[in-house]
C-alpha cells in the first residue's frame, strides 16, 4: 500500500482504460492525484475531460470498498512540451510542475502509475516507484487514437468508452431521436417544473424528461463547478436521445436546460472559469434548435424547502435571469405566472395545443 499516488495524462478522451488505471491507483494507495493535462489545440475540451475524471473518482470513492481513500482531480493546462525531443529539459520541466501539485498533507509520492514505458523515467524523477498497469492493454484494448477516430469518421458506440465520452459521441455523432414535438419547462427553484413535466406527459401521453440535478444532488454533493459540466452534458443527452416508447405520443416534454443549469451555476460558482459558459452557450442553441416552445414558470406559486434548495430569496434573482437569457437568445416562449397550479397547467397546455394544434 502506498500513501501517495499519482497518475497524470491526457484522458483524450476518457475511456475505461484510463478508468482502469485510476482504480488500481486508488486501490494500492491511500490519497492518489491525478492530473488531467490538456493543450488548447486539442479538439475536446480539457476542461470537460477534467470534469469526466473528477466525476468518475467521485463515483469510485463512494464505494464501500474505497472507504477512506482520497484523491484529488487536477487540471493543468499550461502549454508544455510533450515530448523529449521538443525541450533539452523536457524532465525537469515535467518534474517541477508535478512536484507543485505536492502539498504539507501529502508532501511527496510513493507511486506513479502508468500504462507506458515513459513512466519509469519519470518515476526516477520524481524519486518513487513506478507502477506499470496494463502496458499490453489486455484489460482493455483501446487507445484515445482509436475514440478520437468515433468524432471524425465514424458514429456510433464502442465498448471501452467511458458513458461520459459515449455521451460527448452521441451528441457530436448521432441524430436525435425523432420526437415531432418536444417542449421544455424552465423556472427557478419550487415553481413546479418536476410535477408540471410529470402532469403534462401524463395528460399528453408523452415522454417526460426529469431535472438531472435532481438525481444527482441525491447521490452525490456539488464539490465544484466541474459536476455543472456533468449535469450539462448529461440533460442534453437525454433531452436529444431518449428514446420514444411504445404506445406514446411523439411527444417529449423537458424538465430543465442549459439555461436554468447556467443560472443555478451562477448561484453555487459564480467565480468560474469562461470555458463554461461558452459550453453552455452552445448547448443552449441545440435546445433551441430541437425546442419547439419553452414553458416559463414564474416562481408565483408557494415555496417549497425540501432540503435541497437555495434560499427562497434566490428565485426572483433566478427567473429575471433565465428569462434575460431566453430574450438573448431569441427563444420563444410561453409565460405562466398564474399562483394556482391547475390554472398553470391549463395555461401549459393551451400553449402546447397552439403548437401541436
Amino acid at each position: 500500500m502506498y500513501k501517495h499516488g499519482l497518475v497524470f495524462g491526457k484522458f483524450y478522451p476518457f475511456h475505461k482504460g484510463h478508468h482502469y488505471l485510476i482504480k488500481r491507483a486508488i486501490a494500492a494507495s491511500d490519497h492518489v492525484t491525478i492530473v488531467v493535462c490538456s493543450l488548447l489545440s486539442e479538439t475536446i475540451p480539457g476542461v470537460l475531460r477534467h470534469a469526466w475524471v473528477h466525476q468518475a473518482v467521485k463515483e469510485m470513492l463512494a464505494e464501500e470498498e474505497y472507504k477512506g481513500k482520497t484523491a484529488d482531480v487536477l487540471h493543468l493546462d499550461k502549454t508544455v512540451p510533450q515530448e523529449p525531443s521538443e525541450h533539452p529539459d523536457f524532465w525537469g520541466i515535467w518534474t517541477d510542475l508535478l512536484e507543485g501539485y505536492l502539498t504539507p498533507a501529502h508532501p511527496a509520492y510513493d507511486a506513479l502509475f502508468t500504462s507506458e514505458e515513459y513512466g519509469f523515467q519519470m518515476a526516477d524523477c520524481l524519486n518513487c516507484k513506478h507502477v506499470l498497469v496494463d502496458k499490453e492493454r489486455l484489460a482493455h484494448p483501446v487507445s484515445g487514437t482509436l475514440c478520437r477516430q468515433y468524432l471524425t469518421g465514424k458514429a456510433g458506440t464502442h465498448p471501452e468508452f467511458t458513458p461520459f465520452f459515449q455521451e460527448y459521441a452521441d451528441l457530436h455523432t448521432k441524430q436525435p431521436k425523432p420526437f415531432q414535438y418536444r417542449f421544455v419547462i424552465v423556472g427557478s427553484e419550487s415553481s413546479g417544473k418536476s410535477t408540471m413535466t410529470e402532469t403534462l406527459a401524463e395528460k399528453l401521453n408523452a415522454i417526460g424528461v426529469q431535472e438531472y440535478g435532481r438525481t444527482y444532488t441525491d447521490q452525490f454533493p456539488l464539490t465544484g463547478i466541474q459536476d455543472f459540466y456533468i449535469l450539462l452534458q448529461k440533460q442534453l443527452h437525454l433531452f436529444l436521445h431518449t428514446p420514444l416508447e411504445a404506445g406514446k405520443n411523439q411527444i417529449l416534454i423537458c424538465d430543465t436546460d442549459a439555461i436554468v443549469t447556467q443560472t443555478f451555476a451562477d448561484l453555487y460558482y459564480p467565480l468560474r472559469e469562461k470555458e463554461f459558459d461558452v459550453l453552455a452557450e452552445k448547448h443552449i442553441l441545440s435546445y433551441k434548435e430541437h425546442t419547439d416552445l419553452y414553458l416559463f414558470l414564474k416562481p408565483t406559486v408557494k415555496w417549497v424547502d425540501d432540503g435541497t434548495r437555495l434560499h427562497e430569496e434566490y428565485r426572483e434573482f433566478a427567473a429575471q435571469r433565465i428569462k434575460d437569457r431566453m430574450d438573448k437568445h431569441g427563444i420563444p416562449y410561453a409565460e405562466i405566472d398564474h399562483p394556482d397550479y391547475e390554472t398553470r397547467v391549463a395555461i401549459a397546455l393551451d400553449a402546447i395545443f397552439g403548437i401541436i394544434k
